[in-house]
Order: structure tokens, then sequence, then C-alpha cells
């Protein structure tokens, strides 16, 4: 009972902190690993994982290492076996504002060497790693996947740390569509101050923004709507790439694909809304959950079979960088 009454006490200055936060919060466990060998990587992992959850900004993310002056992971694991029922782990975060939780397993992480033409060598970096979201107010698993970039998906680099960060920057960018899977969100296309030109849309305004997990680069997928026996079904016909976060609930979009769908589909909106707007349907958008995986084949290829070995690492290096973009 006192080590229960010390780990409460411990943990009671960050409540207000948790409790204040204009976004749901996020408490972020320390990473496992099942083998050793990966304890120098799984910091800068968990530390990539953050940042790129950070990007959607739809959390206020409270970091467990950050509380280690206070203690209280260890006076947790110390505290746990002494907890009722009532006061559970999960029950325990929720108290003091988290409303999840968010863990990890690092599977695997080497970076090897490999031969890219006659005289030039590189290194590659790959990782598995396992990632979860609890929620804490039933327990319930909101989110879970396995980031996996091996073989040509990996991190390069001209030594191990350049493969090694190359790769968190894969990792960081597969947190949006891990988070927005978990967490969908959806928005319509603004019918004013749309840009046609020869029939077709170029860009436009979104009804999402800041609050919605909006930032530049993030790249959205635009709906046909339907009701078939009743039921509202949706097909992705076009894709758009966020600008520009112009407020909370607001976003500019160019066009990506699709363009001519959007022009059609945006007249035939409006037309219908004018005389029936019960039944009008706006164009839907979702921001993709498409799983992030960086293809760096097609350079490997023409380096291995078209260049000379001096533009090889240059070649290989130009793929890293776009990847890291997308």
């Amino acid at each position: 009972m006192k080590r229960l009454f010390l780990f409460l006490l411990t943990i009671s200055t960050t409540v207000s902190v948790m409790m204040a936060a204009s976004t749901p919060v996020m408490y972020v466990e320390y990473f496992l690993t099942a083998h050793e060998n990966y304890l120098p990587y799984i910091e800068e992992v968990r530390s990539a994982v953050m940042d790129g959850i950070g990007l959607t900004q739809r959390f206020t993310l409270v970091d467990v290492s950050s509380q280690q002056s206070l203690q209280i992971e260890e006076s947790r694991r110390s505290s746990l076996s002494n907890m009722p029922d009532s006061l559970s782990r999960n029950g325990i975060m929720k108290q003091l504002g988290a409303n999840y939780i968010l863990s990890g397993h690092l599977h695997t992480l080497s970076c090897d060497e490999s031969s890219f033409g006659e005289d030039v060598i590189g290194y590659m970096a790959t990782i598995s790693l396992t990632l979860k979201i609890i929620d804490t107010s039933n327990g319930a698993t909101v989110a879970l996947e396995d980031i996996k970039f091996l073989g040509q998906h990996g991190g390069y680099g001209k030594n191990p740390n350049d493969a090694v960060t190359s790769l968190m920057k894969h990792v960081q960018k597969a947190m949006p569509p891990f988070i927005n899977a978990g967490f969908p969100v959806e928005g319509v296309v603004v019918d004013t101050d749309y840009t046609i030109k020869k029939e077709e849309m170029t860009s436009c305004y979104v009804t999402m923004g800041k609050e919605h997990g909006m930032f530049e680069g993030l790249r959205l997928n635009a709906y046909e709507t339907k009701f078939i026996a009743g039921e509202k079904v949706f097909k992705s016909r076009a894709t758009l790439v966020v600008i520009e976060v112009v407020s909370d609930r607001l976003c500019r979009c160019k066009v990506d694909q699709g363009n001519e769908f959007l022009a059609t589909a945006m007249k035939a909106y409006k037309k219908l809304a004018a005389v029936d707007p019960d039944n009008a349907q706006p164009i839907v958008v979702r921001p993709s959950v498409k799983e992030y995986v960086p293809d760096n084949s097609k350079a490997l290829n023409k380096a291995r079979v078209g260049a000379g070995s001096r533009a090889i690492y240059n070649i290989l290096k130009e793929a890293s960088q776009d990847n890291s973009k997308k």
C-alpha cells in the first residue's frame, strides 16, 4: 500500500500538464526488444515514431523518458504487484488524463554492407517493428501495425550512420498512415474557390485543417459516393496533396490525380444542390491510410546496369531522400 501511495505521489505533478492538453493525450512507453543487440537503436526508433506522430499534431505526446527524474517508470513497475484491480495500469493512466498508451516492440534492426558497383560500397539499414495503441478507457487496441522496411525498402547510406538516419526518416513517414488508420477523419471538397483548367480541377480547399492532422505534403483520397441497396458506398477516384494548412478546419490542396473526375463531380454536386440539397452528396476526402513503403528498386537497378560507379552513390542517395519526402 505504501508503494502505491508513493507511485501516485510521484506522478501527481504530471496531472496538470496532461489534463490541460487541448488534444488527446498519448503516453509513450519505453519500447521493448527481444535482443540486446538492438538496444543502441531503440531510443532512436522511439524518437522517430514520436516525431512522425507529431507531424499529425493530433495528440499531446507524453514521453515516459521525460519523467525519469520522478522515477515514474520504476515506481510503476514496483507498484503494479500491489495494485488492486480497480487501479490497473490503464486505469491509472486514464485518471492522470492519458487517453491512449503507445507501446512498441523492436524485433530487428540491422545495417549491412552492400556492393553497388565494382568499386562502390554502401550500407542498407532495415527494420521490423510492431506498434500498438491502447485506449485507456476500456483497454481496447485502437491501432496495431507491423512496420517493416526490409531488403530494397530499407534506408541507404554511404556509411552505417547515414543508412540508419535514412531508415529513421522512413519510420517517421510511416506514422501518419498508421495514425489515420486507427483514428480516421474525413472532410469534403469546398464548393467554392477551386480552380478549373481545361475541364480539370487543379486545386481546391478541403474542410480539414490542423485539428484533423493536416500538414504540408500529406496525401488525401477523394471519393465518389453512391447508394447501393440503401448503403452509402465510397470509391476512391482522386488524390490530393496538402499544400497549405489554412486554419484548424481548412486546408488548400493541389490535385495530383483524378482532375477530370473532381471537376465533373463538383459540377454535378452543385447542380443537384441547387434543386435538391438534401440528396446532394459532396465530394468526401480522407487522409490516405495506404502503408508507406519506400522503394529503391528502380534506382538500384539503374545503378547496377546503367550508371558508372561514380554515379551510383548519388543515384541511391537521391532515391533515399525522395522516399523520405513522400
